[in-house]
């Protein structure tokens, strides 16, 4: 927890949700923190959590555009990603 805590003092902190989780769960100091629930990502691009996440890691690594998903609703199926529990994201905020 205190790379979290370290994290939200530098403002770098994406928080998520893989799987669902309560209030009671939380350490104290994370509590009033808003996190994107991915519990439901089902591997497309086009989940409302998932783009708000690359979103997010977009503007903290200075890439914008990282969170527009590229293929259409048509598309997805031919495009499914790997389960979020293969996925590794490493980002590194300077």
């Amino acid at each position: 927890m205190n790379e979290c805590r370290v994290a939200r003092m530098r403002g770098v902190l994406v928080p998520v949700a893989i799987e669902p989780i309560s209030e009671l769960d939380l350490p104290v100091q994370f509590v009033d923190l808003n996190y994107t629930d991915l519990s439901d990502f089902d591997g497309t691009p086009l989940h409302r959590g998932w783009n708000s996440t690359l979103t997010r890691l977009g503007e903290l690594t200075l890439r914008p555009l990282l969170g527009q998903a590229s293929v259409t609703r048509g598309e997805v199926e031919s495009h499914k990603l790997s389960a979020l529990g293969d996925l590794c994201l490493d980002v590194a905020v300077r």
